[in-house]
């Protein structure tokens, strides 16, 4: 499938990372200390978290540290005269409206802090950028001083006070040219500054979305919208306990400093294996994900089947070969499945994957752990030639959890295999020899240009054809490309092929 076309503005809603159970979560009471992940010490960086997040540390100056806890999207900042500084994880997006997101955009979040900025300026909240038109943007809900709240002429325009998660916020708003994610570029900024602080609670981006718009303030396509630390100068940390940002299907009704008063998304369907836990050693079949609907037992940016194959559900399932694959995919959407393993084990796994704009990337997660990724082989412009990407997974026996994550856009994936012996691509090898053999003789022609009819649904050629050559008298001819004819009668004048 050409899926190119596909939501060129569509965004990967796997921001539900979250199950509905987490968002009645109350942040505040998440106060346990975090330990274990990952620290980036003293240089600039971004990639994607153990659990699935994009994170970005960035200094201008000295020492600073980002560590990301295999929890969420927590994370610990700590700087050291470290001049501008700003860690972040959150989210990315494929430049959806801000205003067409399924639901509204919330982060809960809970932290501890230590020190100060220097005497300059300082910003603990969410972070992120739109595109058409560029800007940047800020929702503080704290800072590391105690000179007042920020805000001023310096960040532009006083906007005026909206209402939001039980408080008022004080909106700016201004010009600014330098760097961006453009490069260096003049872009908007955007501040909503909380008038009471706090290290504690939800943030609806959404209604911070609405409210900006509603004071005139033209907005663009999401790009990022991330949990943020950022300090201007000084020494000092904050330590996440708790942070997700997720969509909130149906809307979101507000509240103070917990979590409480959030609107969870519900399961459209019971939550249980589509055809039963998936036995590994296997073979997974990507279009049978788990019972639930979006945000369940998949995410996706619409509710549509754009393939208008196999399921009546989000997920874009297409025809290929025989079966069905999962296509018109973007980046961060993913499917989920119950497995069963038989026996604890590494075993070598294989994608079956095509993308005709790009390689095709995904993750698998076991039990919301990021355990590899697979990279495959694209051909551009087309959709229809799969290829197999191989990787390595060690699980333990008994029933899990395994979430595929697509990490670009344009991603089709047919299934995925598990075996504890080598995994042959099915263009080569096992592939080849099981259609040899048995097919020699008056068949061995149909094989020839190798497997490539094996994708094609023989139930589907259904067209009437004209012309050709009609044959009339017995006899055996070769017709070219490998292919012979016999046309026997036992009586002349009783039968003919064409």
């Amino acid at each position: 499938m050409k899926n190119n076309f596909k939501r060129l503005f569509g965004f990967a809603a796997s921001l539900m990372f979250a199950s509905s159970t987490a968002l009645a979560v109350d942040p505040c009471s998440q106060t346990t200390q975090l330990s274990g992940g990952q620290t980036i010490n003293n240089q600039n960086k971004t990639g994607t978290t153990s659990t699935g997040y994009a994170y970005e540390i960035w200094r201008d100056g000295n020492g600073g540290s980002l560590t990301l806890y295999p929890k969420d999207a927590c994370f610990k900042a700590s700087w050291n005269n470290a001049g501008d500084y700003l860690g972040r994880v959150g989210k990315t997006f494929n430049k959806p409206a801000w205003n067409n997101l399924g639901g509204d955009l919330v982060a809960n979040y809970a932290y501890k802090k230590s020190g100060d900025d220097g005497g300059t300026y300082s910003y603990i909240g969410i972070y992120g950028w739109m595109d058409n038109p560029q800007i940047e943007y800020y929702i503080v809900d704290d800072w590391l001083h105690d000179r007042g709240n920020p805000g001023g002429s310096y960040i532009g325009k006083n906007y005026g006070t909206i209402t939001v998660d039980g408080d008022e916020y004080v909106v700016w708003s201004g010009t600014r040219t330098g760097a961006s994610k453009w490069g260096n570029s003049t872009f908007t900024q955007i501040f909503s500054i909380r008038k009471t602080r706090r290290q504690c609670g939800t943030i609806n981006i959404s209604e911070h979305f609405r409210q900006w718009s509603k004071l005139g303030l033209k907005l663009g396509q999401i790009m990022e919208a991330q949990i943020l630390a950022e300090s201007g100068g000084g020494s000092g940390y904050v330590d996440f306990t708790y942070a997700t940002i997720e969509t909130v299907k149906g809307g979101y009704t507000g509240g103070g400093n917990g979590g409480g008063n959030t609107t969870p998304a519900q399961p459209t369907e019971k939550e249980e294996p589509y055809k039963g836990a998936i036995a590994i050693p296997g073979k997974l079949e990507c279009e049978n994900y788990d019972k639930g609907g979006n945000g369940f037992g998949y995410s996706d940016t619409d509710s549509k089947n754009e393939g208008e194959n196999y399921r009546n559900d989000g997920v874009d399932i297409v025809k290929a070969g025989s079966g069905y694959a999962v296509g018109y995919t973007t980046s961060e959407e993913w499917l989920k499945y119950t497995i069963n393993v038989e026996e604890s084990a590494t075993f070598n796994v294989g994608a079956y994957m095509a993308n005709g704009n790009a390689d095709p990337k995904i993750s698998i997660l076991v039990d919301g752990k990021k355990v590899t990724s697979l990279t495959g082989k694209g051909v551009s412009e087309d959709w229809d030639t799969y290829s197999l990407a191989k990787g390595t997974i060690s699980l333990s026996k008994g029933e899990h959890t395994l979430k595929i994550n697509f990490d670009n856009d344009y991603t089709n994936i047919d299934y995925i295999v598990f075996s504890k012996d080598a995994i042959e691509s099915p263009n080569t090898g096992g592939s080849t020899g099981g259609n040899t053999g048995g097919n020699t003789g008056g068949n061995t022609g149909g094989n020839t240009g190798g497997n490539t009819s094996a994708a094609i649904d023989p139930c589907q050629k259904t067209d009437k054809y004209t012309g050709g050559t009609k044959v009339t008298s017995n006899g055996i001819k070769n017709i070219g490309n490998g292919y012979n004819y016999e046309l026997w009668r036992e009586r002349e004048g009783q039968g003919s092929m064409t």
